[in-house]
């Protein structure tokens, strides 16, 4: 089966219903570029034309290529896409257009194409598994690569050069020596400046 290994995801695209009238617009709207129907209406970002119309709710705008396909062909299945076999984004043309599903689509970029239900070097989509990262691989092509790495071609570990041990203080924060004449030990043990501590006690004395 072709769709076997692919990854199963709830599909939530293609949902919007099209009015008849928009579908016809997009089917009819268009000039000739060489076997390709270049759509009339502008373009997104994302370089394919859109078509549009308002409603007593809101306005809508959905893919002309996808409007003019139902046209013909009638409703998109759920979860499914439409690729470009003539790899013109602006292109109405049905003729032009097959459905996939949507990582199908999405895996055939810069404009390469292979068989359906495949990988780009002709393994099944049974060896396809998602990764750690969340992304979806060929398992065949994956492990292929790893193989042809030499050993060790990992990222180079570079060994740090051992801290300096820390240097003992002479003199405290406040520019006192630390020795045994201005050192005050606590109950505790603990050891603290004795000249900051006559200091500290001054400051806050009460006036008399």
């Amino acid at each position: 089966m072709e769709n076997e290994g692919l990854p199963q995801k709830t599909a939530h695209w293609n949902r919007t219903v099209i009015p008849e009238r928009v579908k016809e617009r997009a089917h009819t709207r268009w000039v000739p570029d060489l076997d390709c129907w270049r759509s009339t209406y502008s373009t997104a970002s994302h370089g394919y034309a859109q078509v549009g119309w308002s409603s007593s709710e809101e306005r809508r705008v959905v893919l002309a290529h996808r409007a003019s396909w139902e046209h013909v062909n009638g409703p998109m299945p759920h979860g499914k896409t439409l690729d470009h076999v003539c790899k013109n984004k602006q292109c109405v043309n049905p003729a032009h257009l097959r459905v996939l599903d949507n990582y199908e689509n999405a895996r055939r970029t810069s404009g390469r194409d292979w068989p359906i239900g495949e990988c780009v070097n002709g393994h099944s989509n049974k060896h396809l598994k998602t990764f750690s990262d969340g992304r979806t691989h060929c398992g065949i092509c994956v492990s292929e690569i790893w193989k042809a790495k030499p050993a060790g071609a990992g990222k180079p570990r570079v060994a740090k050069p051992p801290k300096e041990p820390a240097k003992p203080r002479t003199h405290c924060r406040n520019g006192h020596a630390k020795n045994d004449e201005n050192t005050y030990f606590r109950p505790s043990g603990a050891r603290e400046c004795l000249p900051c501590k006559v200091e500290y006690a001054k400051k806050w004395k009460p006036a008399a």
